[in-house]
């Protein structure tokens, strides 16, 4: 950030108040201007009024009013936003671009690889001088000679043809029929032309130039690839669950909607910076009204896409920079607000008491559902699939379960049972195999579904208008424990990244079930139907 201003206070104002952008003075008009920078790539595609690449953007205030100029400042910086993104846009890689990039890719391997050519063409040579010996034994005439050469060259187009077509599958080019000839006579000048620059660097050593074809195609191999936000979404997909994929799909869908392009090379620190306000903006003025933290998960996990990229290039020249970007900040009555929205989420005693009674009233084999996300802070997702073999004391005596499944590997965790779950536990108990709760739960196709609608049943019927969905019964878990417990075990009972390893000691389960027996101490809970 660069700011030129001689008044101090002034100066103060813009740092703190306007960042990611260049403001400045003009002295002799008294304006102001804002500068948004071009990134290098892109400047030729804005040429100036000489014709020469604009590094730098820029747009009058046409006041020298600063609150005039942060009101104008959302417009101004759209306005500049939508034309680097036009140029962005234009610089969009062509199917030729593409192949040409290939072929300088073919060439780069092919020239600096003196070895593997030399052992290439001794390889040919053999074979050349064995098919030779093996027509001098033949009494043929010189026409059949002609005849048979003529063959062997054409079925060694037709390979070539066959070995480009296969080359440009594997890398993902999609090469037409009709230009498929083109482009393999142009694998076998860059593959030719690799070869020679690369018998001449043995020869003349440090006096080598390459030639004017060479140097071409080396530059077209060190272009960016233009691989798509989609396309390194695919990389990732096998180490993702379907809602982290489907969560993604959304981001994209929000990112191709507003910068218009799903180029890895659109997500530049400036597209980024729009992006996040653009979706934290309210919806009449055409933004998405998002809440800033989720607007800052999203610009993440798209520069993510980038990350993963990076993890399966090949050729350093194809990596593409991680760029930076000025997550939004919460204000101090933001973070008030946030911290009294937190504490709304939590499901009161009183809550949790009428919604059980109704839950029991109307689903009976539901009886342990509330208690187990009250009093063992059971996710949504972790509930439906215990079984009562995942229930046992442990060698001291403390009834404990054992949680073998989560959404994170820190959510795999032992959790004591209190005196007041074990008394509705530990009558129902059955056969080792059997769910905890009804096993007809995972005869549907969404199990969180199918809790989540019955849950919102018995709300309605009881007339609670507080939150009381499983998430505020287990935010209800952690607010008992932070009165009776150290971070690093509360972080440990809630399945949080934490400090505790798994393999609890006797101590350290000692002091977990201790923690729990506080949890949930005023709530009366029907212990039978």
């Amino acid at each position: 950030v660069v700011v030129r201003c001689d008044d101090p206070l002034l100066f103060g104002l813009l740092k703190s108040g306007i960042p990611n952008l260049i403001w400045r003075t003009n002295r002799s008009s008294g304006s102001w201007v804002v500068t948004l920078n071009v990134p290098k790539e892109l400047q030729i595609r804005l040429p100036s009024r000489t014709g020469k690449p604009t590094k730098r953007l820029q747009q009058s205030t046409g006041t020298d009013s600063l609150a005039l100029a942060r009101k104008r400042f959302p417009r101004i910086m759209a306005d500049l936003q939508r034309r680097l993104l036009e140029a962005s846009a234009a610089n969009s890689e062509s199917p030729d671009e593409r192949m040409r990039r290939e072929l300088g890719v073919l060439y780069v391997r092919t020239a600096d690889n003196p070895d593997g050519v030399a052992a290439s063409k001794q390889k040919a040579a053999r074979w050349l001088d064995q098919a030779f010996d093996d027509l001098a034994r033949v009494n043929a005439s010189p026409q059949e000679l002609d005849r048979y050469l003529t063959g062997v060259l054409g079925d060694m187009k037709m390979l070539l043809q066959s070995m480009t077509q296969k080359h440009a599958s594997q890398i993902g080019l999609a090469v037409e029929d009709e230009r498929l000839l083109s482009y393999a006579t142009g694998v076998k000048k860059a593959i030719l032309e690799g070869t020679e620059n690369a018998e001449e660097s043995i020869e003349s050593g440090l006096l080598h130039r390459e030639s004017d074809l060479g140097k071409s195609l080396r530059a077209d191999a060190e272009k960016p690839s233009q691989t798509n936000l989609l396309q390194a979404l695919e990389l990732k997909r096998p180490d993702l669950g379907e809602r982290t994929i489907l969560n993604y799909e959304t981001q994209i869908a929000a990112w191709e909607e507003h910068v218009g392009d799903l180029n890895l090379s659109s997500v530049r620190s400036s597209s980024l910076n729009s992006f996040i306000r653009w979706l934290s903006s309210p919806v009449e003025s055409g933004g998405r009204g998002m809440g800033k933290d989720s607007a800052n998960n999203y610009g993440l996990k798209i520069r993510s896409l980038l990350k993963i990229h990076n993890q399966h290039c090949q050729d350093d020249q194809h990596r593409i920079a991680f760029p930076d970007f000025d997550l939004l900040q919460h204000s101090a009555t933001e973070k008030r607000r946030k911290v009294l929205r937190d504490r709304e989420r939590a499901a009161t005693d009183e809550t949790c008491t009428k919604m059980h009674e109704v839950v029991v009233d109307l689903y009976p084999d539901l009886l342990a559902l509330i208690p187990l996300y009250r009093l063992a802070g059971l996710r949504n997702s972790e509930a439906p699939f215990l079984q009562w073999k995942h229930i046992y004391q442990d060698r001291t005596g403390i009834w404990v379960i054992d949680l073998l499944w989560s959404k994170t590997a820190d959510g795999i965790r032992l959790i004591p049972i209190n005196k007041k779950l074990q008394e509705i536990l530990l009558p129902l108990r059955t056969e080792s195999e059997s769910f905890v709760l009804p096993g007809r739960i995972h005869d549907v196709n969404n199990v969180r579904y199918w809790v989540g609608s019955r849950l919102r049943r018995a709300r309605q019927l009881a007339g609670v208008k507080q939150s009381a969905n499983a998430n505020s019964y287990r935010h209800a878990f952690g607010g008992d424990l932070s009165y009776h417990c150290t971070q690093e075990v509360k972080q440990k009972l809630m399945g949080h990244k934490g400090n505790l390893t798994s393999h609890y000691t006797s101590e350290k389960m000692s002091e977990l079930a201790k923690a729990v027996e506080f949890v949930g101490s005023e709530i009366k809970f029907r212990s039978s139907c």
